[in-house]
């Protein structure tokens, strides 16, 4: 890779929770001319921060751990060459609240089938002849 061609920006980062406290951050190598990469998260309303990565160099992992459970964590990574960095990766993010709207979106979905059969199936089943209207 020239020093005058650019690197392309990370496209494949991924988030992956662990568990509440920990989250696995990975994305795809982007090959030859790379000598390393930078990591940066942020909180709600905090500027980025570097992350210190435990070995510089071309590892496309790395874990955050100690977080506070509730909190969302926002990721940013970029690739390093001999010639500068390269542009920020698109922004990933660990929202915790996320999955308690997704849990409650299928709660939903399930009460309303429950809501349909109880109201709607059962009474139209019972008027119909050779259903037995003895529940």
């Amino acid at each position: 890779m020239s020093n005058t061609q650019l690197l392309p920006k990370i496209r494949k980062l991924k988030l992956y929770e662990v568990d509440l406290t920990r989250i696995d951050i990975e994305w795809q190598s982007l090959g030859e001319g790379v000598v390393g990469y930078k990591v940066q998260v942020s909180t709600a309303g905090k500027p980025w921060a570097p992350v210190q990565l435990p070995h510089q160099g071309l590892e496309t992992l790395w874990t955050d751990e100690d977080l506070s459970p509730g909190q969302p964590y926002y990721y940013r990574v970029r690739a390093l060459t001999s010639a500068g960095p390269g542009e920020w990766s698109s922004i990933v993010c660990r929202d915790p609240n996320a999955r308690s709207k997704r849990r409650l979106r299928g709660c939903l979905i399930w009460g309303a089938i429950g809501a349909f059969v109880l109201f709607v199936l059962i009474p139209l089943l019972r008027n119909l002849s050779f259903v037995s209207t003895t529940w």
